[in-house]
């Protein structure tokens, strides 16, 4: 298994695993068929994400293929920096 940053290459596959999440189990925000974002909207996702110390997307790789992710993200303001949030799919 291999974990890095994700990359803007990685949106058509993160999508498809956001659907088979959304799918697969209740735990997820969204329900089956409520995810409605675009590649393009998915990639400028990421991209916001590069080269930003207080978030970090990152993937789980296994045979070449997305099989998880996490998204973890600190406040922006100096009254926040010390919260924030954490999403895990697998």
């Amino acid at each position: 298994m291999l974990i890095r940053r994700a990359m803007v290459s990685d949106a058509e596959c993160m999508i498809e695993l956001f659907h088979k999440l959304d799918s697969e189990t209740k735990f997820m925000m969204k329900e089956p068929g409520e995810q409605k974002i675009s590649v393009e909207d998915q990639a400028k996702v990421i991209n916001s994400f590069s080269d930003r110390p207080e978030k970090l997307m990152a993937v789980s790789i296994v045979d070449e293929s997305i099989v998880g992710f996490i998204v973890a993200a600190a406040g922006s303001a100096k009254r926040n920096r010390q919260s924030g949030y954490m999403v895990l799919g697998i």
